[in-house]
């Protein structure tokens, strides 16, 4: 048996917003970057064969040391997501070989929201607040990317829309025009942008196999808090528009971090209410965010939130039981962490945050009393 089998480096593509490239977002480097080299001349370096001859090797290479981690923080990573792909062991057996399958496109930065855990290189939004000038939207290797597509189209499987936000780049609007109807799409969107004159959804809804997967992990006044620049009542609007598209469907795509701890049970009435998938993703940076450096009251509190999580009746049915196996993982990573404090350096980031960067929203105090108290009262 193969521990280091993963199908990503013989069928997938992930494009940065800079032109960088390698098989998939959870590789540990790039290969190449388009400014410098095609795709097709990516695919075949040195190092690349490398790779793949070492995973055939059932070798542990450096390049998927991000999935192994999220295994074993998780007990899922991204390489489950690649065993959906069609391969041959013909294939997976020759290291020289490539099937394009899979594309991940990050045409450039271009985003609406400032959310809190962002930054800039994701973000234009983030990039205006901060006072750094917004580069060229447009990029030469453009029409490059596009007529590899097209020359691969017949093995193409899923074609993956991230951002920045992939509602707003006019590039998904030339891609969708010449992708099938059928082929499967996945987007990671923020679904917080006017649907009714929006180019790029109104040929989304054309598609017949859509996978929407919504980037929010709270309700209401904390959404916005998080989400910051989004309209809640909006959002609720478009995931009801989206849900009723023949052949779309919705997971809500949120992160667990510090302002998401404490509020699991909302969310979950939520998702259950409207009645959507829901898919965990774990925070790695900044630390000040991530719960597990925080003094032992809150994580404790997350401990809690955590345990009456795992009981609701219906977890089991959210992505085939992973929410449990997520929410078990994270219980444990609780209990046994050090105890440290990043309660002060949170403080700090949220005082910017408030001042600086999200002023119409309301404080801390207001929007995650529960929050607030816990790190005032120690």
């Amino acid at each position: 048996m193969n521990n280091n089998y993963c199908k990503s480096p013989w069928t997938g593509v992930f494009i940065e917003t800079d032109g960088s490239v390698k098989s998939c977002c959870a590789g540990s480097h790039y290969w190449g970057n388009l400014n410098e080299n095609t795709i097709d001349e990516i695919l075949t370096k040195p190092e690349v064969i490398a790779i793949k001859q070492g995973i055939i090797n059932n070798q542990p290479v450096e390049y998927c040391k991000g999935c192994r981690r999220d295994e074993e923080a998780t007990s899922y990573s991204l390489r489950n997501y690649y065993d959906q792909f069609t391969t041959t062991s013909e294939l997976l057996n020759s290291a020289n070989d490539f099937v394009l399958r899979n594309i991940d496109i990050r045409w450039n930065a271009l985003c609406n929201l400032n959310c809190v855990y962002c930054k800039e290189d994701s973000s234009t939004r983030w990039q205006g607040l901060k006072g750094i000038p917004i580069e060229s939207l447009e990029r030469h290797y453009y029409d490059h990317v596009l007529d590899f597509i097209k020359r691969n189209g017949q093995d193409l499987e899923i074609v993956l829309l991230v951002g920045g936000e992939p509602l707003l780049p006019r590039q998904n609007r030339n891609l969708l025009d010449n992708i099938p109807d059928d082929k499967h799409i996945d987007i990671i969107s923020n679904l917080s942008s006017n649907l009714d004159n929006n180019q790029v959804f109104q040929r989304l809804q054309s598609k017949k196999d859509v996978g929407w997967k919504v980037s929010f992990e709270a309700v209401g006044p904390k959404f916005e808090y998080i989400r910051h620049g989004a309209n809640w009542k909006t959002l609720v609007e478009n995931l009801k528009i989206v849900k009723s598209l023949p052949g779309h469907q919705i997971t809500a795509l949120p992160v667990y971090c510090i302002y998401s701890a404490l509020n699991l049970v909302e969310i979950y009435e939520f998702i259950q209410e409207i009645d959507i998938q829901i898919h965990w993703q774990k925070l790695w940076n900044p630390n000040y965010l991530n719960v597990t450096n925080f003094s032992p009251r809150i994580k404790q509190l997350a401990i809690e939130e955590i345990n009456r999580v795992l009981n609701l009746p219906h977890l089991n049915k959210f992505s085939r039981g992973m929410n449990t196996a997520f929410f078990e993982n994270q219980l444990k990573e609780l209990t046994e962490s050090l105890d440290q404090s990043m309660d002060g350096e949170f403080l700090k980031w949220t005082q910017e945050y408030e001042t600086k960067y999200a002023t119409d929203v309301g404080g801390l105090a207001d929007v995650f009393p529960e929050l607030n108290n816990a790190l005032r009262s120690q």
